[in-house]
């Protein structure tokens, strides 16, 4: 996630979560397709993370690698996310994030 992409994230999210039924309980980010986060995707990522925290929607990200990692450490993203939001299959972090059956 860079400059050149950082608002089509935003817009493609925002999209995906107004077409929902009811409220989401999580958003998984495949980060598969992610080699790097500059200065301009961590901002945009950190105010989709605000947005996300106002809606009580938790957030999980799959498939992250080492280089994306390091930059979101960085930007203060991955302590703000959290370890334990990081799974190595988007199947993982559904599985995984899905809410308790009561």
């Amino acid at each position: 996630m860079w400059y050149a992409n950082a608002v089509h994230f935003r817009t493609q999210l925002d999209a995906a979560l107004a077409r929902t039924i009811g409220t989401p309980h999580v958003v998984v980010l495949d980060a598969i397709g992610m080699s790097d986060i500059d200065f301009t995707g961590a901002r945009s990522l950190r105010q989709v993370l605000d947005e996300l925290d106002r809606r009580h929607i938790m957030v999980a990200i799959a498939r992250v690698g080492e280089r994306v990692r390091r930059s979101l450490a960085r930007a203060g993203l991955l302590a703000r996310i959290g370890e334990t939001r990081f799974f190595a299959s988007v199947n993982e972090a559904v599985t995984a994030m899905r809410p308790e059956e009561t």
